[in-house]
């Protein structure tokens, strides 16, 4: 692959993270807090390391690409995984899944990655 095309895919892959990532976040504070939905947003969750994965070996070999704000989305995208399931699995609120699921929209949005629109109102509150 070409350095255009793995910057294409990285986009890509991150693109299909944070769409899980919402929707882990989603489910992990559904109505009701069943176990269907922790599981749900688990599974979701695992479709993020799936794709964080797959971006963190095109970003290892790839030397042209250098980018600190990449490298601090990707790791993000690994902590609010971690938190996530380590609520789920302790049965604890989701009050640091939350909160770590906030600093990974604004680290993407740092990155130049728009937020979906229910996101946004994270950025403005920070500002």
């Amino acid at each position: 692959m070409n350095l255009e095309n793995n910057e294409k895919a990285l986009k890509r892959l991150i693109a299909y993270a944070y769409r899980d990532a919402n929707l882990a976040h989603k489910s992990a504070f559904s109505k009701g807090n069943s176990e269907k939905n922790q599981l749900l947003a688990c599974v979701y969750a695992n479709k993020v390391l799936t794709y964080i994965s797959s971006a963190d070996t095109i970003y290892l070999m790839e030397d042209e690409i250098v980018s600190i704000e990449l490298e601090q989305v990707l790791h993000q995208f690994k902590v609010f995984v971690d938190e996530l399931i380590k609520n789920v699995g302790t049965d604890h609120s989701h009050q640091w899944t939350d909160i770590e699921y906030i600093r990974l929209v604004k680290k993407l949005s740092n990155y130049g990655f728009e937020p979906f629109e229910a996101d946004a109102k994270y950025l403005q509150d920070s500002e």
